[in-house]
């Protein structure tokens, strides 16, 4: 895009240098011309430049979140397991009497614990974690936005010559 500028201004100083020479009349076929290239800018002035550019470094975070700002305050923990015992259990009948039990089963659990973060309140869960980071960061300028104000003032120039 420098170069697109520097170029205008080089064809804007010949354009002046040849007047500044041949006495300031242009031919119809040169205020033709100028008035092509003050078109073709504005014409770049409504493009897009895109510049891409790779980022790699590391975040990090250590913060500490209380656990009522983590948490919603109807939130449970749902659990699902099942408890395998194999053992020898020794029970005692009413009369007083020891009788042992062979117990071998699976018991499953289902079950949902609620937890109140807000009585928790004071708890905190603490994060401390490297981020890297390894992508591409793109960002998307219009000609116009960085340099409405120069080519408007060239192009009108050039407008003015081409009359």
């Amino acid at each position: 895009m420098l170069w697109a500028l520097v170029l205008i201004s080089v064809l804007l100083s010949a354009s002046a240098f040849y007047n500044s020479l041949f006495g300031g009349k242009l031919s119809a076929n040169e205020k033709a011309q100028l008035k092509d290239i003050a078109e073709s800018l504005r014409q770049i002035q409504q493009k897009d430049i895109t510049m891409t550019m790779p980022l790699k470094t590391t975040a990090y975070v250590d913060e500490a979140i209380p656990v009522a700002d983590v948490f919603p305050k109807s939130f449970a923990l749902p659990i699902d397991a099942k408890i395998t015992i194999n053992q020898e259990v020794n029970s005692q009948t009413t009369s007083g009497q020891i009788v042992p039990l062979r117990i071998n089963a699976t018991i499953p659990i289902k079950a949902s614990i609620g937890l109140d973060p807000v009585k928790g309140s004071e708890s905190k869960i603490l994060i401390k974690k490297e981020i890297p980071i390894d992508t591409q960061f793109s960002v998307t300028l219009r000609v116009q936005a960085m340099y409405g104000k120069e080519l408007n003032a060239i192009i009108d120039k050039m407008e003015t010559l081409s009359r």
